[in-house]
């Protein structure tokens, strides 16, 4: 099945746009951290990162804020992060030593 332009991926995504696009939040949706949770024990999200918040100057403040990516999506990350830590290192042998 060929994923149509509204199914592309928008991997990784913030936690606050989910919420928004999902309509969860003061006057919307209710349940945004079950529905999260769901997906995460189910394999289908994965927190990829944590983003900060900056201010006028640049510098970072408060909470750290979820970046969710597809398990795939991921993979694909750390994979391109060995490669660049182990430039003379086959593709094969990356990929055994991450199953």
């Amino acid at each position: 099945m060929e994923r149509t332009r509204d199914q592309e991926s928008k991997a990784p995504v913030l936690s606050k746009t989910l919420k928004k696009d999902g309509n969860y939040g003061k006057n919307g949706r209710k349940g945004y951290d079950t529905m999260i949770t769901r997906l995460q024990k189910q394999c289908y999200v994965v927190i990829s990162d944590f983003k900060y918040s900056t201010d006028k100057s640049g510098n970072q403040y408060g909470w750290g804020i979820a970046e969710y990516s597809t398990p795939e999506e991921s993979y694909q990350r750390v994979l391109k992060q060995f490669k660049k830590i182990l430039p003379y290192t086959g593709n094969e042998e990356i990929e055994r030593i991450l199953r």
